[in-house]
């Protein structure tokens, strides 16, 4: 076997054939994977002020069966270091070879904690998911669920449980909310859509929110606005006439709902909302309710079928409450070895 590290053409070419090869099924979802990996090779990506990646990729006969990267964010505490970008056929030496690898390069850099599976930080794609009973949803971080094996029997331990919960719109309890959404009105808030030819705008407005709103979250990062408009990118192509905004009569931006139609289930209308933020000064105004009352009103005319709300932490309560459950589409996890 060969383990090489150079972030050549051959490189790349050979971490491609790799995840299309286990992906095959979901073409759409290996393209999007195929996306995130070359982030590590762009020298644009403003990442690398404050950072540093080590890719290691492992050859069996000239065929790719193992990738993972090695990843240091300055910003971290210094014991720490972060596995990505991982995939791997089923065999566990293939798996363990890079993860062999990723610990052995972080424990020379002073490192004596890992934590992943992570895409750079947090701002990006992370956890593992099982089980693959459901189709992957756009934006989801969907991988092989044997994954979870491998990382267990690696020695990494559970850190956060997250879950993803999707709610058939005829069943859902937003129509009850519409009280909370007049009564907003009437105090000179404004509901609003996002605007797609002024996406760069509203992501400003977006970074200015979830800076604060998720600052005390799991393995948090403050990243810059640049970073944050960067991870975004691909977000500009998305139907995102879902996405909604609320502002006070100031015209400030106090809370959003970063929602899109997923593009992946062709049998169902399905609306996945991503991420949902209220600045702390606006907390425990009924802004939730509201909003979710103006994104169930869009939906019900756009004849959407489901609500996908995506990767929460499953003991969040606040969330859950708002929405009342629903049914669980998919579980994840994230984890900690220490070295």
């Amino acid at each position: 076997m060969e383990l090489i590290n150079n972030n050549n053409q051959r490189y790349l070419s050979l971490t491609k054939d790799l995840i299309l090869e286990l992906y095959k099924e979901y073409p759409v979802l290996a393209q999007k994977k195929i996306a995130e990996l070359k982030m590590l090779n762009d020298p644009k990506n403003p990442f690398f002020k404050f950072g540093q990646i080590e890719n290691f990729l492992l050859l069996d006969d000239n065929r790719p069966v193992a990738h993972a990267s090695a990843i240091i964010d300055s910003r971290l505490d210094d014991s720490i270091g972060v596995v990505g970008y991982f995939e791997a056929l089923e065999d566990r030496k293939y798996a363990f070879g890079v993860l062999e690898a990723v610990r052995d390069f972080l424990s020379a850099k002073g490192k004596n904690t890992i934590r992943g599976p992570i895409n750079l930080n947090t701002w990006n794609s992370f956890r593992l998911s099982y089980p693959e009973d459901n189709k992957p949803f756009l934006s989801e971080p969907f991988f092989r669920e044997y994954y979870i094996d491998i990382f267990e029997e690696f020695g990494f331990k559970v850190v956060q449980n997250n879950v993803s919960h999707i709610y058939k719109l005829a069943d859902s309890k937003f129509a009850l909310f519409e009280d909370n959404f007049n009564s907003l009105e009437k105090q000179s808030y404004n509901f609003e859509w996002i605007d797609k030819n002024n996406f760069k705008d509203s992501l400003r407005d977006i970074y200015s929110i979830v800076a604060g709103a998720f600052v005390d979250s799991w393995n948090f990062t403050l990243i810059s606005a640049e970073e944050f408009e960067y991870f975004t990118q691909n977000f500009r192509e998305l139907d995102n006439n879902f996405s909604c905004f609320i502002k006070d009569k100031q015209g400030a931006l106090v809370a959003f709902a970063f929602a899109f139609k997923d593009a992946y289930n062709e049998k169902q209308s399905n609306v996945v909302v991503k991420t949902f933020a209220i600045s702390k000064k606006h907390q425990g105004k009924g802004l939730g309710k509201a909003l979710f009352y103006f994104l169930y009103q869009k939906s019900l005319e756009n004849k959407v079928d489901n609500f996908i709300f995506s990767t929460m932490r499953d003991d969040n309560l606040g969330i859950l409450n708002l929405t009342g459950g629903g049914d669980v589409y998919r579980r994840y996890k994230v984890y900690e070895l220490n070295i």
